[in-house]
């Protein structure tokens, strides 16, 4: 098994037991200069729509704004986020993205809540 399946099953597994609709997913595809990404559930809905941001702090704060607002609203559980590199240019892009998603706003500091990248 890869080590993002590795990674995937452990997952599954911490959320086996809580409400599907309550654990978010936020897939975020990188580009050079803007990622997009969309808030879903494990129940298969999606909670925001697909949308783009820029990859400057103000571009984060949106991704995290409406991350925040969904998880908020869903009272959530869980927030997993994951991006799609497809240039090299990318890839520390993509870390940072990552990694402020990680370490960043109210969601992260709800009782019970579990941040995974």
């Amino acid at each position: 098994m890869a080590l993002a399946g590795v990674g995937q099953a452990e997952y599954m597994t911490r959320i086996g037991g809580l409400d599907r609709g309550r654990c978010l997913v936020v897939p975020i595809d990188v580009g050079k200069r803007s990622a997009m990404a969309l808030v879903a559930d494990h129940a298969h809905e999606v909670a925001a729509a697909p949308f783009v941001f820029d990859l400057t702090e103000s571009g984060v704060g949106e991704l995290l704004t409406v991350v925040d607002a969904v998880a908020d609203s869903r009272q959530a559980v869980s927030v997993r986020s994951g991006a799609a590199r497809r240039f090299e240019v990318s890839s520390a892009i993509c870390r940072i993205v990552i990694v402020v998603f990680a370490v960043s706003g109210t969601t992260g500091n709800r009782p019970g809540m579990s941040r995974d990248v």
